[in-house]
């Protein structure tokens, strides 16, 4: 019997890497954000597998992220803002952001009452620290919004599921919002900036944070966004903390 060798008879469809397969389906949800996409039956040792996929993507776009960066400073003027390199700033950035910052954008992509209540809360916050001085001032205009977390759930309570309906209707538009604001929020990272709309690309790191983030939180859950933010941030900011050991010594 004698066999007859085709191209027909050769496989050329490999399967994906886990890798391949993880930045293909977040491509895919970036383009169709889909309100309904929570994985619930996966393991933890899974959802930990795929997020490492996803901060191998990240990674990978660091060096064109730092060309653009330095491109856009140099047409811009822009410089970073020097802020002091303390354990407190430290901890603020590693520990305190990831929290805030995935309260304030992500908490509320997934409906509830109390999430929205809480985004109010954290956009007040942004907007008082940046638009007033007197840090007691700021705490005051905090806790007042604060203790009406109740009242603000207790008035969206009648509207509940015409609220879900609408929010999960506009999901992909709430979406993308969040994350561009999230990274316009980060120009504050900036100063001495000579024209703000070329200087958006100073942000590309948070604004591919933002959709990355906002998959996860969707996906895999709150919990995990945040976890995958702290990395995040320990990695960019490992000089800091490698210059404060040594200052111990």
């Amino acid at each position: 019997m004698e066999l007859t060798f085709t191209l027909a008879n050769v496989s050329w469809n490999r399967p994906k890497s886990q890798y391949k397969q993880m930045v293909h389906e977040f491509l895919n949800y970036v383009k169709n954000p889909n309100y309904n996409v929570e994985e619930s039956t996966l393991t933890l040792q899974n959802k930990i597998a795929s997020i490492k996929q996803l901060l191998k993507f990240k990674l990978s776009l660091l060096p064109i992220i730092f060309l653009v960066i330095f491109i856009t400073k140099k047409l811009t003027g822009a410089e970073s803002v020097v802020w002091d390199k303390n354990w407190t700033n430290y901890l603020m950035i590693v520990a305190f952001a990831p929290i805030f910052e995935e309260l304030t954008f992500r908490y509320a992509l997934r409906y509830s009452k109390t999430a929205i209540a809480v985004m109010i809360l954290m956009v007040v916050w942004l907007i008082a620290k940046f638009t007033i001085k007197d840090n007691q001032d700021i705490a005051f205009i905090v806790g007042i919004t604060f203790s009406l977390i109740p009242v603000i759930r207790i008035a969206m309570k009648p509207f509940d599921n015409q609220l879900e309906k609408q929010w999960i209707r506009f999901f992909p538009f709430i979406f993308h919002l969040s994350a561009i604001i999230f990274g316009l929020m980060h120009l504050t990272n900036f100063e001495h900036i000579n024209n703000y709309f070329l200087a958006i690309p100073l942000v590309s790191s948070q604004f591919v944070s933002g959709y990355v983030l906002g998959f996860i939180r969707m996906k895999f859950g709150l919990i995990y966004s945040m976890g995958l933010h702290a990395v995040w941030n320990f990695i960019t900011s490992f000089p800091i903390l490698i210059m404060l050991i040594a200052k111990l010594f």
